[in-house]
Order: C-alpha cells, then sequence, then structure tokens
C-alpha cells in the first residue's frame, strides 16, 4: 500500500513526528491551528491501525494503552473539526442527540465530517517537505 496524504495545523512549526501527533484533512488542521496556522504535510505509512470512536479530548494514559497492544495508528471519524458551523446548526436542528449517533448516521447527517488520525509510531510517518 502506498502512503496516505494528512495534514497537521499548530501556532509552532512541525519539526518532527512524535508519538501523540493528530493529522487529519485540510480542513481540521486549519481549523485546528487557527487563522494564520502553520499548516504542515505528513504522510502515514500503512501500519496496524485501531479504529476507535472520536471521544472529543484524547488522553495520553488511554493512547498509550493502545500502543500497548500493538498499534501504530488509531483512525476515528472526526466530529468537530473541519466541520461547518452552518453544517452543525442543520444538523442539530434535524436531530436533538447527535453525539449518540453511530458513525455511519453522523456522516449522513454531516457530510464534511471526515476521519482524523493519531500516530502512535512515529516511525509510520514523515513530514513532506
Amino acid at each position: 500500500m502506498r502512503p496516505s496524504e494528512w495534514w497537521h495545523g499548530s501556532r509552532e512549526p512541525l519539526l518532527e513526528v512524535r508519538p501523540f501527533l493528530h493529522v487529519g484533512s485540510l480542513a481540521q488542521a486549519q481549523m485546528r491551528g487557527g487563522r494564520g496556522c502553520m499548516l504542515t504535510r505528513v504522510e502515514i505509512l500503512p501500519g496496524r491501525t485501531l479504529r476507535r470512536r472520536d471521544v472529543g479530548s484524547w488522553r495520553e494514559k488511554d493512547l498509550r494503552a493502545i500502543a500497548s497492544r500493538g498499534a501504530g495508528l488509531v483512525s476515528y471519524l472526526n466530529r468537530f473539526e473541519g466541520i461547518p458551523i452552518e453544517e452543525f446548526d442543520e444538523a442539530r436542528a434535524a436531530c436533538r442527540d447527535i453525539d449518540g449517533l453511530s458513525d455511519a448516521r453522523f456522516r449522513r447527517l454531516l457530510p464534511s465530517a471526515a476521519e482524523s488520525m493519531i500516530v502512535l509510531d512515529p516511525a509510520l510517518a514523515r513530514i513532506v517537505r
């Protein structure tokens, strides 16, 4: 398999890939980094990936536990970053319990929702200059 392309947005330049680096779509990186952020393209190599539901705030302790089971990457449907606020407003008007939806139903209701990735093993990622 070929590497996949992802983005990271931050206030400081990304100089090296470290464990627990979050990457996503360009829209997610722009939203996460904020106005004037530095955008860095990151290639992710194929590796053992565990799929998880977005928990909103990923704790290092939980990510270490996932890594200890041999995973190099965590993928999840990002339920916030990269989704326009207008789309959220429309979805909330149509569905009371948006947080309780399965990923498949959430994606149908909010088509801008996209995957994000957390790098557990830095050997599986490289910064594209």
